[in-house]
């Protein structure tokens, strides 16, 4: 235990140690932080759980074109298309699916 007596949050004229209090301050929490956390969640949920429009070079049609594909999370292979409009619509079909759970 040190010798002198200093008020707390001032420093000790014998050593320069800064005495702090032993309490913790407690705040109260914020009442509506459970809205962001519950913001960032579905933005992570959106971003992750969708399917991509990607061009297949390896793929191509009778005309030599890459053909579109949709690439779904867990599933191995990609879904090929004839043309990207067709790619678009049922990307769009999907995603209306997924909206409607």
């Amino acid at each position: 235990m040190h010798a002198c007596t200093t008020a707390i949050g001032a420093r000790c004229p014998c050593c320069g140690r800064l005495w702090k209090s032993r309490r913790k301050e407690q705040r109260p929490a914020p009442l509506l932080d459970w809205i962001e956390r519950q913001k960032i969640m579905e933005r992570q949920r959106r971003n992750t759980s969708g399917a991509r429009v990607i061009l297949r070079d390896d793929l191509r049609d009778a005309e030599g074109q890459p053909r579109a594909c949709l690439v779904i999370p867990g599933r191995p292979l990609p879904l090929a298309f004839p043309s990207i409009p067709a790619a678009l619509a049922a990307l769009a079909q999907m995603e209306a699916a997924h909206a409607g759970r």
